[in-house]
């Protein structure tokens, strides 16, 4: 006697679920990210004269500074997580929708490495340097760096809004749709792929659900 296992499902973890862990990771950062800025010291600009830029750095708090440095790195790390929740919250149905949200992490990825990479580094080099007797054009030199970070950040994170609200235009809003209406049409032979994704679609004509048993199984998709 053989028995046919009954095919598995994978269960999709619902969008409020998605929604309220990337509301909270992105809360986190929010927060941590504030209390970095609480304990730096204020970056000096581009265009100071580097004695200013030396002078200011050598009065700062080493440890304190690199404290806040620590937990701001710390909040990029959970904004990370945050933005691929926020990805997969905005990506449903439509095909552009999805490359949108692909193009919006991988410029979150970007965003995230070069603020790590060349931002907080030359910042603390440079806190470093000044007060370890290195000259004022070097020292300004280094600071720069974190400075002409700063626009390749705003930069990107522009091109990730313009990301998010491609999809968020793209994509069709949620209806209030009956599962027993949808049931209901399949058993009538009527179309439901415009109620449900093509996945559900594929998946209800693969294994006739619903389907009366004395009628052949019909094509629910689009003809």
């Amino acid at each position: 006697m053989s028995t046919t296992a009954s095919p598995q499902v994978r269960a999709r973890i619902p969008d409020h679920v998605v929604a309220r862990w990337a509301g909270g990771l992105a809360l986190g950062h929010i927060v941590l990210l504030l209390g970095g800025f609480a304990l730096e010291a204020a970056p000096v600009a581009h265009g100071e004269a580097p004695s200013k830029a030396l002078h200011a750095y050598a009065q700062v708090n080493m440890t304190r500074t690199m404290t806040g440095g620590y937990i701001e790195a710390l909040a990029f790390v959970v904004l990370l997580p945050a933005l691929v929740l926020v990805a997969r919250s905005l990506a449903r149905r439509t095909d552009l929708g999805r490359l949108a949200t692909q193009v919006f992490v991988g410029l979150g990825v970007a965003f995230v490495a070069s603020t790590l990479a060349t931002g907080f580094p030359p910042g603390a080099a440079a806190i470093y340097a000044a007060q370890h007797g290195v000259d004022a054009t070097t020292v300004a030199t280094v600071n720069d760096i974190r400075n002409y970070a700063y626009v390749l950040q705003v930069m990107l994170t522009a091109a990730m809004a313009l990301c998010v609200g491609v999809a968020s235009l793209v994509e069709v809003p949620a209806m209030a749709i009956s599962s027993t209406d949808c049931r209901r049409r399949v058993a009538a032979g009527a179309p439901v792929w415009y109620l449900v994704p093509d996945g559900v679609v594929q998946y209800i004509s693969k294994y006739s659900l619903y389907a009366p048993a004395s009628q052949p199984t019909k094509k629910l998709g689009p003809t």
